[in-house]
């Protein structure tokens, strides 16, 4: 069976219409991606593409992913029976709390010239804050 390379405007066309239904001799040409993430679209693409019988690899060329990426979907997909990517980073306390940010905007509205250096001081001598820990 001859494969056959399609432009990107092709590809585009297909995306936009319908990729199941590319027959399965038909790849796209590898374009390099902008953007690093895949969207959950394309997540879910992925999974569809597959479960209709293509392999990993035929996947990765018709979305232009690595295969690895593809590989990485689809190991997901099995464990969790999801497609859409993980949230990033995670819960962050904050580096002071409330009492502390009301007492600063105090200090800042009763004399709107008092430097950064000022402030540092006024937290240290009034709550032990280092400046260090504002860092993140």
């Amino acid at each position: 069976m001859e494969i056959e390379i399609l432009d990107e405007f092709e590809v585009d066309y297909i995306e936009e219409n319908d990729i199941e239904n590319i027959p399965p001799n038909v790849l796209p040409e590898r374009s390099s991606r902008k953007l690093k993430t895949t969207s959950n679209a394309d997540r879910e693409k992925v999974v569809r593409i597959y479960e209709d019988g293509r392999t990993p690899r035929e996947v990765a060329e018709l979305l232009g992913l690595k295969v690895g990426t593809v590989y990485g979907i689809l190991r997901k997909y099995r464990a969790t029976f999801q497609s859409d990517a993980s949230k990033r980073g995670g819960y962050k306390p904050k580096k002071i709390d409330e009492n502390v940010a009301l007492q600063i905007r105090e200090w800042i509205d009763e004399d709107c010239t008092v430097t950064l250096n000022e402030l540092v001081e006024k937290i240290w001598n009034g709550f032990r804050i280092h400046h260090e820990s504002f860092k993140g």
